[in-house]
């Protein structure tokens, strides 16, 4: 364990959906729109240029896996080496903050995962976010990148592919724990060409053109807070804006799923890929 780990890392008591299914999950989601839903994949990939198809999957899938940095034992914190500990930190830090908004009714801010960053508030926050950094107009001109904002871009989308590859692979990095490092070093040296290979031929990817990216990370964020609703703990789907029950944190589960169970994870990654089988199926007959 490295030293951010040590010093930023505390137990985090519950387990979330694991890592897989929240990828997995995102990802037939992510074709699902695509193939049906035209209003929302004009928003993420414009005229389906195909560069822009797989950055904003990678954008998507990453998003999904993104709240739960709050979350100390999370697949994404894992995912992100030594940047870990100090990101997991400034989400808890953040969502604490956050949670003190709150009335006699809910529960303490220290109760941080799934609490700020597992509501809609959060998830179009992290929209936002990313789309205020990739939109930075001050000229760069450094190896390729128009902009200070095509450059945090890059950077970004970088971190999104490798955390595409962790969590799509999670399960696997299970039964190869001696070569967890060693993937994870592979998967970023892949994550950094094929991200610079796809932005070189990306269309209008200086100032405003990386919009997408930002809805993108933000619709997964809601797709992985849909999924953990789903079960026993749920969200706080509406904090702290709408107060029901005289609690700005108020729990809403659609469902009563233990998100820990294995049957229900490993039936979850076995729908998806039914899920994104049958669409593309689809979408290659009708066409």
């Amino acid at each position: 364990m490295c030293i951010t780990d040590r010093i930023l890392t505390r137990p985090t008591p519950d387990k979330a959906l694991m890592g897989a299914a929240h990828a997995s999950s995102s990802l037939a989601v992510f074709v699902i729109l695509l193939c049906f839903v035209p209003p929302v994949a004009v928003a993420l990939v414009g005229q389906y240029h195909p560069a822009l198809v797989v950055l904003a999957g990678f954008g998507f899938v990453a998003g999904a896996l993104i709240p739960d940095f709050d979350n100390t034992a999370s697949t994404v914190k894992s995912a992100v080496g030594p940047l870990g500990a100090p990101v997991s930190w400034l989400f808890r830090a953040t969502s604490g903050v956050v949670q003190r908004w709150r009335t006699k009714y809910d529960p303490p801010a220290e109760k941080v995962h799934r609490g700020f960053w597992h509501s809609l508030l959060g998830a179009a926050a992290l929209g936002v976010l990313t789309w205020w950094g990739t939109s930075i107009n001050t000229p760069l001109g450094f190896l390729g990148f128009s902009t200070v904002g095509s450059a945090v871009g890059f950077v970004l989308l970088v971190y999104c592919a490798h955390i595409t590859f962790a969590g799509l692979s999670a399960d696997l990095l299970k039964k190869l724990k001696k070569h967890r490092e060693k993937h994870s070093v592979l998967s970023f040296i892949v994550s950094v060409g094929v991200v610079y290979g796809l932005f070189l031929v990306l269309p209008g990817h200086g100032v405003g053109g990386l919009v997408w990216l930002g809805v993108a990370v933000g619709l997964g964020a809601v797709v992985h807070i849909l999924g953990d609703a789903l079960t026993v703990q749920g969200v706080p789907l509406f904090a702290p804006v709408v107060k029901i029950r005289g609690k700005r944190w108020f729990d809403i589960r659609f469902a009563m799923f233990h998100a820990h169970d294995e049957g229900l994870n490993r039936t979850v990654n076995a729908l998806s890929v039914v899920a994104i089988v049958v669409s593309l199926l689809v979408v290659f007959l009708l066409h």
